[in-house]
């Protein structure tokens, strides 16, 4: 009896390590991402997708400056200043990720991945912008899909 007991437990050990994994049907062959683009299986054959890639946010803002004169009120327009300028976004570990242009009207706007980063204001040679000695640096945290205003306000020192 004994026998039998073990003889029926091995066969049923035996027969389980048999069993073969049936195949899974898979639904959606492509997944929309949230930017817009798609994303195939990944080799996992269970059905998962890759991952979206990362969505960046948006970074904007409007640069003031001033005074333009020793006397007010002045007479001179500000735009051909901002023409010059360019918003200079760094990496925690100094180099340069990205440049924006100033329109006429102060403002800038660009699409940033999310992380740290330290921003400067410069003339389009790199002279900074602001007075002497003055912290010209700005450290910005961005958020991916968030959209991020800093604003800059540039003191010329003429007084």
């Amino acid at each position: 009896m004994k026998m039998l007991i073990v003889g029926a437990l091995a066969l049923l050990v035996f027969l389980a390590g048999c069993v073969q994994e049936q195949p899974q049907a898979c639904t959606d062959e492509a997944k929309l991402c949230p930017d817009g683009s798609y994303v195939g299986r990944n080799a996992s054959n269970n059905c998962e997708f890759d991952s979206c890639p990362f969505a960046p946010g948006t970074l904007y803002g409007t640069i003031t400056i001033g005074p333009l004169c020793p006397l007010q009120p002045c007479e001179r327009d500000a735009s051909a200043f901002y023409e010059d300028m360019q918003v200079n976004v760094y990496r925690q570990n100094g180099q340069l990720e990205k440049r924006a242009y100033v329109d006429a009207n102060g403002q800038y706007g660009m699409r940033l991945g999310s992380g740290s980063y330290v921003l400067n204001v410069t003339d389009r040679d790199g002279n900074v912008f602001g007075i002497p000695g003055g912290s010209m640096n700005y450290e910005l945290q961005m958020q991916e899909n968030l959209s991020t205003r800093l604003d800059f306000d540039i003191d010329t020192g003429i007084r």
